[in-house]
């Protein structure tokens, strides 16, 4: 277990010199992070600017395609249920790498979307 957490600590500090990324978690039900959750805390300790914060998506509030495209993130994080029938990986990349009103956020044009 230390060493799990030696080697967390090592990447949370490897790149903190670096500008930092924004990263968005996205996928059909919204973005992800509005303030107090597990998710902008996430990524408040990975050292990355949370595209719902800088959209202004609020407590009560699921972020919507309009809040993403205005936070024009880095990283796209789709979470996914890959083990739902009929999951194809590359059909959900494709529908967001396809989707005219986001072909020119940065995580789309530099194919930065990524499952988990």
């Amino acid at each position: 277990m230390m060493n799990y957490i030696r080697d967390t600590e090592s990447l949370r500090f490897a790149r903190r010199d670096d500008p930092k990324k924004t990263v968005a978690v996205y996928n059909e039900n919204g973005l992800y992070g509005a303030p107090d959750t597990m998710i902008q805390d996430m990524l408040k300790y990975v050292n990355v600017d949370n595209a719902a914060t800088k959209a202004g998506v609020k407590w009560s509030y699921m972020g919507k395609k309009d809040d993403l495209i205005k936070a024009d993130p880095d990283v796209i994080i789709v979470p996914t249920d890959v083990k739902a029938p009929g999951f194809n990986r590359d059909s959900v990349l494709n529908s967001y790498y396809n989707d005219p009103a986001l072909k020119n956020i940065k995580a789309i044009k530099n194919k930065g979307s990524y499952h988990i």
